[in-house]
Protein backbone atom coordinates (compact mmCIF):
# COMPACT_ATOMS: atom_id res chain seq x y z
CA UNK A 1 0.00 0.00 0.00
CA UNK A 2 1.21 3.38 -0.71
CA UNK A 3 1.71 5.92 1.62
CA UNK A 4 -0.60 8.73 1.65
CA UNK A 5 2.45 10.52 2.90
CA UNK A 6 4.99 9.77 -0.17
CA UNK A 7 5.33 11.86 -3.22
CA UNK A 8 7.01 9.13 -4.91
CA UNK A 9 4.05 6.32 -4.90
CA UNK A 10 1.43 5.73 -7.50
CA UNK A 11 -1.85 6.69 -5.75
CA UNK A 12 -4.41 3.53 -5.21
CA UNK A 13 -6.17 5.53 -7.62
CA UNK A 14 -3.66 5.27 -10.51
CA UNK A 15 -2.41 1.64 -10.42
CA UNK A 16 0.47 0.85 -12.61
CA UNK A 17 0.39 -1.06 -15.66
CA UNK A 18 3.55 -2.98 -15.68
CA UNK A 19 2.47 -3.45 -19.50
CA UNK A 20 2.86 0.67 -20.23
CA UNK A 21 6.27 0.95 -19.09
CA UNK A 22 7.32 4.66 -18.90
CA UNK A 23 4.09 5.33 -20.49
CA UNK A 24 2.61 5.50 -16.76
CA UNK A 25 4.61 8.35 -15.92
CA UNK A 26 2.32 11.44 -17.61
CA UNK A 27 3.81 13.30 -20.29
CA UNK A 28 6.67 16.27 -20.46
CA UNK A 29 4.59 18.95 -21.41
CA UNK A 30 5.46 20.50 -24.94
CA UNK A 31 8.13 23.80 -24.43
CA UNK A 32 6.61 26.72 -25.71
CA UNK A 33 8.09 28.05 -29.18
CA UNK A 34 10.26 31.69 -28.25
CA UNK A 35 8.56 34.55 -29.58
CA UNK A 36 10.08 36.24 -32.74
CA UNK A 37 11.43 39.86 -32.20
CA UNK A 38 13.01 42.36 -34.29
CA UNK A 39 15.46 45.32 -33.12
CA UNK A 40 16.88 47.45 -34.96
CA UNK A 41 20.73 48.42 -34.04
CA UNK A 42 23.23 51.28 -34.76
CA UNK A 43 27.20 51.08 -34.26
CA UNK A 44 28.00 54.70 -33.56
CA UNK A 45 31.50 55.76 -35.19
CA UNK A 46 33.39 59.38 -34.14
CA UNK A 47 36.55 60.50 -36.30
CA UNK A 48 38.66 59.09 -33.75
CA UNK A 49 37.19 55.52 -34.53
CA UNK A 50 35.75 55.18 -31.02
CA UNK A 51 32.24 53.30 -30.73
CA UNK A 52 29.23 54.51 -28.67
CA UNK A 53 28.14 52.13 -26.25
CA UNK A 54 25.16 52.52 -23.55
CA UNK A 55 24.30 50.66 -20.58
CA UNK A 56 21.16 48.15 -20.04
CA UNK A 57 18.61 48.74 -17.92
CA UNK A 58 19.49 47.08 -14.41
CA UNK A 59 16.75 45.13 -14.36
CA UNK A 60 15.06 42.62 -17.33
CA UNK A 61 16.70 41.10 -20.09
CA UNK A 62 20.69 41.19 -20.38
CA UNK A 63 20.13 43.46 -16.88
CA UNK A 64 23.22 46.33 -16.48
CA UNK A 65 25.35 45.03 -19.84
CA UNK A 66 26.49 47.46 -22.27
CA UNK A 67 25.12 47.38 -26.01
CA UNK A 68 25.18 49.39 -29.09
CA UNK A 69 22.07 51.97 -29.18
CA UNK A 70 19.28 49.73 -29.76
CA UNK A 71 15.35 51.11 -30.29
CA UNK A 72 12.79 48.61 -28.60
CA UNK A 73 11.86 45.74 -30.41
CA UNK A 74 9.67 45.34 -33.64
CA UNK A 75 7.58 42.47 -35.13
CA UNK A 76 9.00 39.91 -37.21
CA UNK A 77 6.74 41.36 -40.15
CA UNK A 78 8.40 44.76 -40.01
CA UNK A 79 9.99 46.24 -43.18
CA UNK A 80 13.40 48.13 -43.70
CA UNK A 81 11.84 51.74 -43.48
CA UNK A 82 10.32 51.29 -40.35
CA UNK A 83 12.98 49.90 -39.35
CA UNK A 84 15.07 53.11 -40.38
CA UNK A 85 12.02 55.83 -39.55
CA UNK A 86 12.07 53.96 -35.94
CA UNK A 87 15.91 53.83 -35.03
CA UNK A 88 16.10 57.54 -36.23
CA UNK A 89 13.51 58.62 -33.80
CA UNK A 90 15.41 56.20 -31.01
CA UNK A 91 18.51 58.24 -31.78
CA UNK A 92 17.24 61.74 -31.72
CA UNK A 93 15.33 61.15 -28.40
CA UNK A 94 17.47 58.58 -26.68
CA UNK A 95 21.10 60.17 -27.66
CA UNK A 96 20.56 63.48 -29.67
CA UNK A 97 21.80 62.41 -32.69
CA UNK A 98 19.79 64.25 -34.70
CA UNK A 99 20.05 66.68 -38.14
CA UNK A 100 22.22 65.34 -41.25
CA UNK A 101 23.76 62.80 -38.81
CA UNK A 102 20.72 60.37 -38.23
CA UNK A 103 19.67 60.36 -41.92
CA UNK A 104 22.95 58.98 -42.65
CA UNK A 105 22.71 55.34 -41.22
CA UNK A 106 24.00 52.82 -43.68
CA UNK A 107 22.68 49.13 -43.66
CA UNK A 108 25.10 46.38 -42.46
CA UNK A 109 23.58 43.27 -42.18
CA UNK A 110 21.28 41.11 -40.07
CA UNK A 111 22.45 39.00 -36.59
CA UNK A 112 20.25 36.21 -35.56
CA UNK A 113 20.46 35.36 -32.01
CA UNK A 114 18.33 32.71 -29.95
CA UNK A 115 17.61 33.90 -25.97
CA UNK A 116 16.22 31.23 -24.12
CA UNK A 117 12.57 32.77 -24.91
CA UNK A 118 13.22 35.11 -27.63
CA UNK A 119 14.51 34.49 -31.30
CA UNK A 120 15.72 37.78 -31.72
CA UNK A 121 17.24 39.38 -35.12
CA UNK A 122 19.06 42.08 -34.97
CA UNK A 123 18.94 44.55 -37.95
CA UNK A 124 22.45 46.40 -38.05
CA UNK A 125 23.10 49.77 -38.91
CA UNK A 126 26.35 52.28 -38.93
CA UNK A 127 26.59 55.59 -38.36
CA UNK A 128 30.25 56.90 -38.75
CA UNK A 129 31.77 60.38 -39.13
CA UNK A 130 29.35 61.95 -36.47
CA UNK A 131 29.60 65.70 -35.92
CA UNK A 132 30.61 67.35 -32.71
CA UNK A 133 27.31 67.34 -31.23
CA UNK A 134 28.16 63.83 -29.60
CA UNK A 135 32.00 64.91 -28.99
CA UNK A 136 31.18 65.59 -25.45
CA UNK A 137 28.93 62.47 -25.01
CA UNK A 138 29.49 60.68 -22.07
CA UNK A 139 28.44 59.83 -18.45
CA UNK A 140 24.97 60.21 -18.34
CA UNK A 141 22.63 60.98 -21.28
CA UNK A 142 19.04 61.41 -20.34
CA UNK A 143 18.11 58.00 -18.79
CA UNK A 144 21.35 56.12 -20.47
CA UNK A 145 24.54 55.93 -19.24
CA UNK A 146 26.91 56.25 -22.63
CA UNK A 147 30.33 56.46 -23.01
CA UNK A 148 32.90 56.15 -26.08
CA UNK A 149 35.26 53.49 -26.23
CA UNK A 150 38.20 52.19 -28.59
CA UNK A 151 38.29 48.86 -30.32
CA UNK A 152 40.37 47.10 -27.45
CA UNK A 153 38.19 48.81 -24.63
CA UNK A 154 35.24 47.41 -26.27
CA UNK A 155 36.37 44.10 -26.26
CA UNK A 156 37.01 44.43 -22.63
CA UNK A 157 33.42 45.99 -21.92
CA UNK A 158 31.04 43.79 -20.58
CA UNK A 159 28.77 43.36 -23.61
CA UNK A 160 26.78 39.94 -24.65
CA UNK A 161 27.15 37.32 -26.95
CA UNK A 162 24.51 38.83 -29.40
CA UNK A 163 26.73 42.48 -29.11
CA UNK A 164 29.46 41.00 -29.84
CA UNK A 165 28.04 39.16 -33.32
CA UNK A 166 27.00 42.12 -34.50
CA UNK A 167 30.09 44.18 -34.17
CA UNK A 168 31.56 40.89 -36.35
CA UNK A 169 29.10 41.49 -38.57
CA UNK A 170 29.84 45.19 -39.36
CA UNK A 171 33.71 44.55 -39.10
CA UNK A 172 33.34 41.75 -41.71
CA UNK A 173 31.20 44.20 -44.11
CA UNK A 174 34.00 46.70 -43.70
CA UNK A 175 36.38 43.98 -44.51
CA UNK A 176 33.78 43.21 -47.69
CA UNK A 177 34.08 46.99 -48.74
CA UNK A 178 38.23 47.16 -48.50
CA UNK A 179 38.57 44.48 -50.90
CA UNK A 180 36.13 45.80 -53.26
CA UNK A 181 37.68 48.76 -53.39
CA UNK A 182 40.76 47.01 -54.12
CA UNK A 183 39.40 44.74 -56.86
CA UNK A 184 38.29 47.70 -58.21
CA UNK A 185 41.20 49.19 -58.44
CA UNK A 186 43.26 46.48 -59.96
CA UNK A 187 40.39 46.11 -62.84
CA UNK A 188 40.60 49.77 -63.85
CA UNK A 189 44.82 48.72 -64.80
CA UNK A 190 43.95 45.17 -66.27
CA UNK A 191 45.33 45.01 -69.84
CA UNK A 192 43.07 44.53 -72.88
CA UNK A 193 43.79 41.70 -75.07
CA UNK A 194 46.05 43.31 -77.66
CA UNK A 195 48.43 44.43 -75.15
CA UNK A 196 47.49 48.14 -74.18
CA UNK A 197 45.75 50.13 -70.95
CA UNK A 198 42.21 51.78 -70.98
CA UNK A 199 42.22 55.40 -70.36
CA UNK A 200 39.42 57.29 -69.05
CA UNK A 201 38.82 58.82 -72.68
CA UNK A 202 38.25 55.28 -74.11
CA UNK A 203 41.31 55.37 -76.35
CA UNK A 204 44.37 52.77 -75.88
CA UNK A 205 47.88 53.54 -74.36
CA UNK A 206 50.32 50.99 -75.75
CA UNK A 207 51.91 48.80 -72.83
CA UNK A 208 56.03 48.92 -72.87
CA UNK A 209 56.19 45.61 -73.70
CA UNK A 210 54.16 45.98 -77.19
CA UNK A 211 56.81 47.91 -78.85
CA UNK A 212 59.26 45.27 -78.01
CA UNK A 213 56.97 42.39 -80.01
CA UNK A 214 58.14 40.84 -83.53
CA UNK A 215 56.17 42.25 -86.28
CA UNK A 216 54.38 39.86 -88.03
CA UNK A 217 55.69 38.61 -91.18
Amino acid sequence: MASLDCKLCLPSSEPWDSSLGVTNYPRKSKKKAPREEQTPVCIVQNCKDEYLIVQRPKTGLLAGLWEFPSATPLGVECDQTEAVRHLQQHLHSKLHIGGKDKNNLAYVGEVKHLFSHISQTYVVYQLTQVDSVLGELGGQCGDQCARWVDRDQLMEAAISTAMKKVFKTYEASLSKQSDGEKNCKVNKRKRNASGSWSRKDGKKQMAIEAFFQPKPK
